[in-house]
């Protein structure tokens, strides 16, 4: 005789009894609207000063999202137990936000053809920055510190130098070792005796290892300086042409991935179905692709902040965008993976039991 269990999908997932539904009186049933990062479209409004406007908002709101009831097929334990999955819908509350308007026809990052440095200049400055350069720099003021009485003077004039003269640096580190006086009073004095003192042959030793840094620093730049010239030219050329705003649709299923990774653990039942929905729609493709186009723009250091003409607000939207969608995408990744092991599960459930006790 089958046994009939009356427990939702939850409950057999997670091994726990479905709680009980919130009070209607406390929350009204309501479908999910379209939210996302940038909100839902909106109609053509009016502004203060009468003039038509447009764009997304984000609704704020506290209400209960409904995740209609999901029919599964019956499931054959191990102990010949047949477990029928009771399809019952389930409240979440959804969890309120701030109201924000964008224009819904501005791109979403927009196109850059003129740039207020040439990618040489980038490329001298972003150099000056990289960790491997600034290693040897940070050694070479170290050396100066002990060489020199104002280092940070010596240090400055030398790189000004090798700057304005980029050919003729190996010329002007050799005229550093041959007079560093040249560049700045030495560290330490003489005795009465006219020799110098401990202090000034420790600077003396010092003017060698601050040139070698120099020249490593030199020669980690010239290393680095190809690859970091092709990766800026690359974006740029990328940064020509706008990415749109996602579409209504695929908001909707960013929001609607996004709510289901918020959700707590006892909660990961309805936020499975709610995400195997949003990934059954074909607006998920669109959100890959956006997401694949968003990182092109995105691959150099502080990208968004290089992009002229932004305000603080706006970079940070797109920061705030980017890392919802992120949240969305790995909960569809992670839905992904769900639905192969309760496939795997399932079969191996209803597999028949094979008899492996040796003949008599």
């Amino acid at each position: 005789m089958l046994r009939q269990r009356r427990w939702s999908v939850g409950a057999v997932w997670l091994g726990i009894r479905p709680q009980a539904r919130t009070s209607r009186r406390r929350c009204r049933r309501t479908r999910l609207p379209s939210f996302s990062p940038f909100g839902r479209i909106i109609p053509m409004q009016s502004d203060q000063n009468g003039s038509p406007r447009s764009g997304v908002e984000v609704i704020s709101q506290s209400d209960l999202l409904v995740v209609p009831p999901q029919y599964h097929a019956p499931i054959i334990e191990a102990d010949q137990t047949v477990t029928i999955p009771v399809p019952v819908s389930q409240e979440i509350p959804i969890q309120a936000s701030a109201t924000r308007v964008i224009a819904a026809d501005a791109p979403f990052i927009p196109s850059v053809i003129d740039w207020p440095q040439t990618v040489d200049q980038t490329v001298a400055q972003v150099l000056r920055d990289h960790p491997s350069v600034t290693m040897f720099t940070d050694d070479a003021r170290t050396h100066a510190g002990h060489a020199w009485k104002d280092p940070e003077n010596v240090l400055a004039k030398v790189q000004h130098a090798i700057s304005a003269s980029p050919d003729q640096a190996a010329t002007i580190l050799a005229s550093v070792e041959a007079s560093p006086q040249a560049y700045g009073e030495l560290a330490g004095g003489r005795t009465f005796l006219g020799r110098s003192d401990a202090e000034r042959l420790d600077a003396l030793e010092r003017v060698p290892l601050f040139t070698a840094s120099l020249r490593n620093s030199i020669d980690e730049a010239d290393r680095l300086a190809p690859s970091i010239r092709e990766t800026e030219i690359a974006w740029r050329h990328e940064m020509s042409s706008p990415i749109p705003v996602l579409s209504a649709a695929a908001l909707s299923i960013v929001h609607d991935l996004a709510q289901a990774a918020d959700l707590k653990w006892s909660q990961r039942e309805p936020a499975h179905e709610l995400a195997v929905t949003a990934l059954g729609q074909e607006a998920f493709s669109e959100v890959r692709e956006w997401r694949q186009a968003v990182n092109a723009r995105l691959a150099v250091p502080d990208a968004i902040d290089r992009i002229p003409g932004l305000s603080d607000e706006r970079k940070d939207s797109i920061v705030a965008t980017v890392s919802t969608v992120d949240t969305a995408v790995r909960e569809a990744s992670a839905t992904q993976q769900r639905l192969v092991q309760r496939e795997v599960t399932i079969e191996i459930s209803t597999s028949p039991a094979v008899d492996i006790t040796p003949g008599i």
